[in-house]
């Protein structure tokens, strides 16, 4: 690299990081608060279908079906669904009415109106007469306590709760969380429309989480907590269905680097080299489905900003997509996350690290003369200027050491000096 080379990427480092220096880096991606969503947090919700293809034959890295709440169901005991009383949060568990009235019953089938029997085995509220007209016997009120039956009915109870309620709780949790996940993206598909907000958001799809504590002090310490490459992803709806479709734009795969920008990592730029040159090929775009389409990439990383570095895959089952816990070195998973966040100067830094890769493999470098004299260290000493002889009306020397021959100095012509004397007048 020659000296100009040299002292430009000196420059442009030092541009980077006033540029970074104006807004401290996010080194943990959920700080992203506009929307954070994680492998682990997708796997096994309902509705949704990973790396699949549209109609149109585009790649489709999420589908989430526009699904519905589901009310709790009815017991198959008709004795118990008479007695059973649900409350209106739906994660609470049914319970048993303190008292019933007797309509209920006949009107379900239990009893007929005219049944003499609706005083037994059911024991009502005491009435100062016994014999009861038909329109005082429908009015009556049976208690729970006093039901002869009640034990037969507990028993029902809590079969129903066991072996019907708390399936059917566990499912329900898992759809209204894909509920809930729709319904926080099809808010923010609109915002990045611009139709609720001016906010700059941009939606991106982060492969590789990268963990690592920035200081050995347990109580101080700063966790790096985000994704190594990054797909830029849109989200388009399903006019037919109304499921909502994430799929990859056609911008090129981003490596973050900010976040370890604050440390002075000598391996920043020849991990930015590789990732470069393996996705500037035309075979080769990021997939987190894929792992030949970014492992390259992090395994590379690993090795190039930290020494002791750790590729989570290497030591883990393929099953686990938790996000482990920060160390004092490296880690580096192969799980991904999709998370909203302010656009920022990527653009311009990418611009930069892409200028900066070139400049590595220059051996000499045609530079502007302005940008040149920028680049030149300046003089220690005067130099002498050696000025020419002119000679004339007007004798003007020149330099002593100006050897050539004496110039011609000519006045100017007689119009011009009329003009000049008339001016002056």
């Amino acid at each position: 690299m020659s000296i100009y080379a040299q002292r430009l990427a000196s420059q442009i480092e030092f541009i980077k990081q006033c540029a970074l220096m104006k807004k401290a880096p996010t080194q943990d991606f959920a700080k992203h608060s506009d929307f954070t969503c994680t492998e682990e947090q997708l796997l096994g919700l309902p509705g949704i279908n990973l790396n699949i293809t549209d109609d149109t034959s585009e790649d489709v890295w999420l589908r989430l079906e526009r699904l519905r709440e589901n009310s709790a169901p009815k017991p198959n005991s008709a004795l118990l669904a008479h007695w059973l009383k649900f409350p209106a949060k739906f994660s609470e568990p049914p319970s048993l009415k303190e008292k019933a009235s007797v309509q209920s019953f006949i009107d379900d089938g239990l009893l007929s109106s005219g049944a003499t029997e609706v005083f037994t085995p059911f024991e009502v509220e005491n009435h100062k007469n016994e014999s009861l007209d038909s329109d005082e016997t429908l009015k009556t009120e049976v208690y729970l306590k006093d039901f002869s039956e009640r034990e037969a009915l507990q028993e029902e109870y809590n079969n129903y709760l066991k072996d019907i309620w708390k399936p059917w709780l566990a499912e329900e949790k898992l759809v209204r969380q894909s509920i809930a996940l729709y319904s926080s993206l099809f808010m923010l598909n609109q915002q990045l429309q611009g139709n609720l907000a001016d906010a700059q958001l941009e939606l991106v799809w982060g492969v590789g989480i990268a963990t690592r504590k920035s200081t050995d002090d347990e109580q101080s310490s700063k966790q790096i907590k985000y994704p190594l490459l990054t797909q830029s992803v849109e989200i388009t709806l399903d006019q037919k269905t109304m499921a909502l479709l994430i799929k990859p734009t056609l911008s090129a795969p981003t490596l973050e680097t900010e976040p370890f920008s604050i440390e002075e990592n000598q391996g920043l730029a020849k991990l930015l080299k590789n990732s470069k040159d393996f996705y500037d090929s035309e075979d080769v775009s990021l997939s987190p489905f894929l792992p030949s389409s970014y492992e390259p990439i992090l395994k590379s990383a690993v090795t190039l900003l930290d020494s002791s570095g750790v590729y989570q895959p290497d030591h883990t089952s393929a099953d686990d997509r938790k996000i482990p816990k920060a160390q004092n070195n490296l880690i580096v998973t192969d799980t991904w996350v999709i998370m909203a966040r302010p656009r920022s100067n990527n653009i311009f830094l990418q611009d930069l690290n892409n200028l900066s890769i070139q400049l590595e493999s220059v051996t000499d470098i045609d530079l502007p003369s302005a940008l040149k004299a920028m680049l030149t260290e300046p003089a220690t000493e005067n130099k002498e200027n050696i000025l020419p002889a002119y000679r004339g009306l007007s004798m003007v020397s020149g330099s002593d050491s100006y050897i050539g021959t004496p110039a011609e100095l000519y006045s100017p012509k007689r119009s011009t000096m009329n003009k000049y004397k008339s001016y002056s007048s």
